[in-house]
């Protein structure tokens, strides 16, 4: 709910203080590449102290750098503070996945990617028209209420996970594959490799770009942007489940190249969008193939991988 809070209005608010497109763009940007930098330091983390512990900081983390964010007076301090908030981003994430991978079998994985990633749309269906509105009254506010909520998120996973077996601290060693090993599979490397466009699109240029497009050169506004973006996350928590089980019945590959084919249609559509509601015909084929199709090519060919890899 959080995330599709500041979606539309992020890009807004760091325009606010006066900067180019390219520094827009490198909001988005640095938390990423936070995210990308701590990857391997959270995967080993999680080796170490358990998902329920690295989860709950994690999100916890967030949650102080998005309301340090939302009080910035600058836009460097906002710079800052979002690339704060990856290194927290990278840890609650990799910790939820290694739970997942741990609890679900190869012939399931498809299905729980689906449902797991629905309860993520569930919260980004109405959470870009909350945030339009709330920008509204001030561009400061969706980071707000997104470090409250992340606050809750935090507090849950530490409390909800306690006495876990799952969840706790491991113990003894466990076999690992090495990333030299991992990188030596086909599958591992066409799973980054569609990970790496989507997200570009996605986040990259979806999240940040989009948004100014919109508002500026098309004279919308962030309800009418918001309304956009939900219509998206309804089509795509529609598709998820059909998706999840389709890629359990015939593989990964086929749910890749549909999933990727529509997403760069839709892309490609960009570039005709002369009017506003054009925006909304294109919004529900831009869909995020990554967890449904990627992350399978990850965890049915690696059944064994640290996930420090």
């Amino acid at each position: 709910m959080g995330f599709g809070i500041i979606a539309p209005t992020l890009p807004l608010f760091a325009r606010s203080f006066g900067v180019n497109n390219a520094q827009v763009g490198s909001i988005i940007s640095a938390f990423a590449l936070a995210r990308f930098a701590s990857g391997l330091i959270s995967g080993k983390l999680v080796d170490i102290f358990g998902e329920r512990l690295v989860y709950s900081i994690g999100i916890g983390f967030v949650a102080i750098s998005s309301a340090a964010a939302a009080m910035a007076q600058s836009y460097s301090q906002l710079l800052l503070f979002r690339a704060a908030g990856g290194l927290g981003s990278s840890m609650f994430s990799v910790a939820a996945g290694s739970l997942l991978l741990r609890v679900v079998s190869d012939n399931q994985r498809g299905r729980a990617q689906s449902l797991y990633n629905g309860s993520f749309l569930i919260g980004m269906v109405g959470g870009p028209v909350v945030g339009g509105a709330l920008s509204g009254f001030s561009l400061r506010a969706p980071l707000a209420i997104y470090a409250a909520l992340l606050a809750v998120s935090s507090i849950s996973a530490a409390f909800l996970l306690r006495g876990s077996e799952l969840a706790a601290k491991p113990e003894g060693k466990k076999e690992t594959t090495s990333l030299r090993e991992a990188f030596a599979l086909k599958p591992y490397r066409i799973a980054l490799a569609i990970s790496f466009s989507t997200g570009f699109i996605i986040f990259g240029m979806g999240r940040s770009i989009v948004p100014l497009f919109m508002v500026e050169e098309m004279k919308v506004s962030t309800t009418y942007m918001g309304v956009g973006f939900t219509l998206a996350s309804i089509t795509n928590g529609l598709l998820l489940l059909r998706a999840g089980r389709l890629s359990d019945e015939k593989g990964r590959r086929y749910v890749a190249i549909v999933g990727s084919s529509a997403l760069f249609l839709s892309t490609a559509l960009l570039l005709f969008t002369v009017q506003a509601w054009i925006f909304f015909a294109i919004g529900p084929f831009h869909i995020d193939v990554r967890e449904i199709d990627a992350s399978d090519f990850f965890h049915v060919t690696m059944r064994n991988i640290n996930l420090s890899t």
